[in-house]
């Protein structure tokens, strides 16, 4: 007699244990991007050039970010934004988070949960957000 595949089982939906290593390897990678700003100039400097760029002559969605990390390392936002505006914020956002996600780690505060799925319109939201910040560097010539 063969046995029928048993369907598998429905995932549990996570816990705050295990959300908190999560959280605190956010947070130690925020820790050492801060840590390493003050290189960030020199670390930039060995990068090629856009090959999308080069090859297309159009900048691809990505351009101008690593510039625009160095500016954030530099705490210069206007040029950050200027560079690549999504990046900017994206690295801004990626390290407050990490920052409040590693202290909220250790405290009795509750994290909030998993998300799921996002919603639709948060979908379009981002898909709208990175055509238009393409359609910036290309018409800025970035």
């Amino acid at each position: 007699m063969a046995s029928s595949p048993s369907s598998p089982a429905p995932p549990r939906p996570a816990t705050e244990a295990d959300l908190r290593p999560l959280a605190r390897l956010w947070g130690a990678v925020a820790l050492g991007a801060l840590a390493l700003a003050p290189f960030a100039a020199e670390l930039a400097a060995r990068m090629p050039a856009c090959p999308v760029k080069r090859l297309a002559g159009w900048p691809c969605p990505a351009c101008g970010s690593g510039r625009a990390l160095v500016a954030i390392a530099a705490f210069d936002p206007l040029a950050a934004l200027i560079s690549n505006p999504l990046a900017a914020v994206a690295a801004v956002l990626f390290l407050i988070g990490g920052l409040v996600a590693l202290a909220l780690s250790f405290t009795r505060w509750r994290l909030p949960p998993e998300p799921r799925e996002l919603p639709l319109a948060a979908r379009w939201s981002v898909i709208a957000a990175l055509l238009a910040n393409w359609l910036y560097l290309v018409g800025a010539g970035r």
